[in-house]
């Protein structure tokens, strides 16, 4: 016999945060500034990290040890737009989805 007993009312998201907070009102706040932050920076950091990457790729006189360096920082940072911000919108706002 099985142990498992899985029913259509068993997989279903369970919230795991609690819907009485003191402070909600503060949390939702930030909560919301969070996301307003991060979908306002999330373009900008992919477009003017590529423009600083193609512009030192393309302009002979750019390419400078240090100028390299700051590159390969353009383009962790582009990684960082492409990846990070978005998941963390994508968390952040089913969080507030969660709290709702």
């Amino acid at each position: 016999m099985n142990d498992f007993n899985y029913s259509a009312n068993s997989m279903k998201a369970v919230c795991i945060f609690s819907t009485f907070d003191k402070y909600a009102a503060v949390d939702f706040f930030f909560t919301v500034l969070s996301i307003v932050i991060n979908l306002l920076t999330c373009p900008l950091v992919i477009l003017l990290n590529a423009l600083l990457m193609t512009a030192m790729g393309k302009i002979r006189r750019l390419q400078t040890m240090h100028n390299i360096l700051l590159a390969s920082i353009a383009g962790t940072d582009l990684a960082v737009g492409i990846v990070s911000q978005p998941i963390c919108i994508a968390l952040v706002a089913s969080y507030l989805s969660c709290k709702g």
